[in-house]
């Protein structure tokens, strides 16, 4: 889902805005993560999958915002605190 759909949201990014699409994708992949939790259909099951996917390609937005906003000096602190909540959460 990432490599698919990450020039796609990047190029929805720059159109939209990233604002728009780091806090509306979210809520699409909490939908399907709701649907994957209910249902007893495998074929729903893989729908929810792939909302949930969606969030995924986010991932260069999410890199990209402290590039934006941050001076130089501070971009390494914020990417190894990005990476950090990640790999801690992913526990």
């Amino acid at each position: 889902m990432q490599s698919v759909l990450s020039p796609i949201v990047g190029r929805l990014s720059d159109v939209f805005g990233r604002k728009t699409l780091v806090c509306g994708l979210p809520l699409i992949s909490f939908a399907g993560a709701c649907i994957c939790a209910k249902t007893s259909n495998i074929n729903a099951l893989i729908g929810g999958s792939v909302l949930t996917g969606l969030t995924l390609s986010t991932l260069s937005i999410v890199e990209a915002i402290p590039s934006e906003i941050l001076p130089l000096k501070y971009r390494a602190v914020a990417n190894g605190s990005a990476f950090l909540g990640g790999a801690i959460g992913g526990l």
